[in-house]
């Protein structure tokens, strides 16, 4: 790319960071990945933050770690967070490792979620849909995630990340490259927040007409879904965890409140045993 292309391209992308967004999303991600990695100081800071995380995801695992930091250093913490949670554990540490200090620290307490919450249950590599993108990027972004959707439900945001609604991915199958997505959204933002426990979200009345809902952390930023055979799951396993460490509990009680009793009778029996059985000569 000459000078003056890559000068054009600066420029568009950062009067219109969202068409820019959009142009990528049509790309490869090996493609975007390799302009990036040569271009990077031509990038417009917003850029990145416009493009979904799971395309900046997959992006990544054609640079080297150092350079995805670099590349994402522009975004804020919650962005960041959104890209890493669909990275393996090694990869993610891996990345973290050269953000700087007070950055990698914000970023992880937003990883990091209690056992008893949606978020430590959540698939964090569920695909949303920008709501401005066509028809065919749409498919294409779903064809990159390289992953079945978890229901016939995919979930809609806004460049924001933003959750606007969701539409059904059979009727994105059967619709015709030049129909317009937005025609296709129902418009809901109904959502778990990501800290909610797994009792609280059980309760949650969206159940009643569907199998799966998207998760959102406490900014409105959609951040995974999860299906309610997952918390149903979630909640077995929790219960008999819990139910465990009452017994280990109620056991720890009793050998604590009886254990000196129980050592004193020792102590008394084996006195007993010692006064009927005299040793000679005494």
């Amino acid at each position: 790319m000459s000078a003056a292309d890559l000068s054009l391209v600066s420029s568009f992308a950062s009067l219109y960071p969202d068409e820019a967004a959009r142009t990528l999303e049509r790309h490869d991600p090996k493609a975007s990945a390799e302009f990036f990695s040569n271009h990077i100081a031509a990038v417009p800071p917003d850029l990145i933050s416009r493009l979904v995380p799971t395309y900046v995801s997959k992006m990544s695992s054609h640079m080297k770690s150092a350079r995805v930091a670099e590349i994402l250093g522009s975004t804020d913490a919650s962005f960041i967070a959104a890209v890493l949670r669909t990275l393996p554990v090694s990869r993610r540490n891996s990345i973290l490792g050269y953000l700087p200090g007070p950055r990698r620290a914000a970023c992880q307490l937003l990883l990091n979620f209690a056992e008893d919450s949606v978020g430590g249950w959540m698939n964090p590599n569920a695909v949303s849909l920008p709501i401005d993108s066509d028809i065919e990027t749409a498919r294409s972004l779903i064809k990159v995630a390289e992953q079945e959707p978890d229901g016939d439900r995919l979930f809609v945001v806004s460049r924001d990340r933003l959750l606007a609604g969701y539409i059904s991915h059979a009727e994105l199958t059967r619709s015709k490259r030049k129909d317009n997505l937005r025609s296709l959204v129902h418009r809901d933002n109904r959502a778990l927040l990501s800290r909610m426990t797994i009792a609280a979200a059980g309760q949650h009345p969206t159940w009643a007409e569907a199998d799966i809902m998207p998760v959102v952390n406490r900014n409105q930023h959609f951040v995974g879904v999860i299906r309610h055979v997952d918390l149903r799951v979630a909640s077995d396993r929790l219960s008999h965890s819990l139910q465990k460490k009452s017994d280990d509990s109620a056991v720890s009680n009793l050998v604590e409140a009886y254990g000196s009793t129980y050592l004193a009778l020792f102590n008394s029996v084996e006195e007993i045993i010692k006064d009927q059985n005299p040793q000679k000569g005494d």
